[in-house]
């Protein structure tokens, strides 16, 4: 089976919605007493930006248990829910303004490094994972983060 593109388009933007603590839920954070030091790191949801900081309602999405209801009413009403909980969105940027960094032969597999301006304020980058075609091919991985994560990585 074929993952639908607008479905896998929506994975991680579901991913910071739903594995994101909501402020109000916010951690306390607390040295333990065992502690020896080390960078201290920065005040919760200071990186995020405002408008992802508080979510409107966000409902609850069972799983769907009927495949037909679900491609002919409930995916577009959970993609119109989606949409209006981020709110006002950037438009998607520039596929040629891509910049390819790297390129690696791995044998059975590709591994591009490139990175792209999210068209608001930060570059992403990101890492893509592309078989070796052989015959009719699947939807390849794709790893992707943001310069601040990257950054914090190193």
């Amino acid at each position: 089976m074929v993952a639908d593109p607008a479905a896998v388009e929506l994975l991680p933007v579901l991913e910071v919605i739903f594995d994101a603590p909501l402020p109000a839920s916010a951690q306390e954070r607390v040295t333990p007493r065992g502690a020896k030091g080390g960078v201290k790191q920065g005040q919760p949801w200071s990186a995020v930006p405002e408008s992802f900081r508080y979510l409107k309602d966000i409902p609850q999405w069972p799983l769907p248990t009927d495949l037909k209801r679900w491609q002919e009413v409930d995916r577009a009403k959970v993609r119109a829910t989606l949409l209006d909980c981020l709110g006002e969105m950037p438009p998607r940027p520039d596929p040629r303004k891509v910049k390819v960094i790297a390129k690696e032969d791995h044998g059975d597999y590709t591994l591009e490094r490139f990175e792209f301006h999210n068209g608001v304020d930060m570059t992403v980058a990101s890492c893509w994972y592309p078989r070796i075609a052989r015959g009719r091919s699947q939807p390849s991985l794709a790893c992707m983060a943001t310069a601040a994560s990257l950054a914090a990585a190193r």
